[in-house]
């Protein structure tokens, strides 16, 4: 399983990239918010940190509108474990 990091690219390459992903971790500290969007948009599992900054919690406001909140963590350590979980279901599909 790949790590994607992509350069700045337009739209519509940014949503093919998308379709190739099977998670999208949320940066920590400050949302993705519109390529948290877009990855839910895209139907990627969006795992996030919900912290006491509003900025942080852009992402958990998009779970909770979409009725996932199972991906919105409250530590470091459930969001690295976290994702650990769903990728190695993923990739034993």
């Amino acid at each position: 399983m790949p790590l994607v990091h992509a350069a700045l690219v337009k739209e519509a390459q940014h949503m093919q990239l998308k379709s190739t992903a099977w998670l999208f971790l949320d940066t920590l500290h400050y949302s993705g918010i519109t390529t948290a969007l877009d990855s839910t948009w895209a139907t990627l599992p969006v795992v996030t940190l919900a912290t006491q900054e509003w900025v942080s919690r852009a992402a958990m406001s998009v779970a909770t509108a979409v009725g996932h909140l199972e991906p919105v963590v409250t530590s470091h350590r459930n969001h690295a474990t976290f994702a650990t979980a769903v990728m190695t279901v993923i990739g034993s599909t």
